[in-house]
């Protein structure tokens, strides 16, 4: 399988240099663990470890598709300066409550120590909540 290479934020897809668009969702519940689209989109994620280095600190990868408690991680990466955990979870919608307690959920049974949250738009008691 070939890396698309796209980091993927805002509804697009971002490589050096070159933009494109992801097309929207014409079916539901396509980023449910498991299903075609999400491993796709989180592969799309996952080779874009270059492109998350202008986003944050460099990261190597840790997992894909984590299992934690019964749900999926999208990806766990390992902060190469000090080890620590870092969680990236991609949603496709704007964001809701549902996965900010998967986060949660996450973020407690990995011992991650931050958390990168792609989502097409951000609304207000998610980003109070973890602000």
């Amino acid at each position: 399988m070939t890396c698309p290479g796209a980091l993927a934020h805002s509804g697009r897809a971002e490589t050096t240099g070159q933009r494109q668009s992801i097309p929207n969702r014409s079916i539901r519940n396509i980023d449910r663990p498991g299903t075609y689209a999400a491993r796709t989109f989180s592969v799309r994620i996952t080779c874009a470890t270059g492109a998350f280095r202008r986003v944050t600190v460099p990261h190597a990868m840790a997992g894909t598709e984590v299992e934690v408690d019964g749900l999926s991680a999208d990806i766990a990466a390992r902060n190469p300066m000090d080890g620590s955990i870092r969680l990236i979870e991609k949603q496709l919608e704007t964001t809701d409550h549902i996965h900010l307690g998967q986060i949660m959920t996450y973020l407690a049974g990995l011992k991650a120590q931050s958390v990168l949250w792609i989502a097409s738009s951000f609304r207000k008691p998610e980003l109070s909540a973890i602000r």
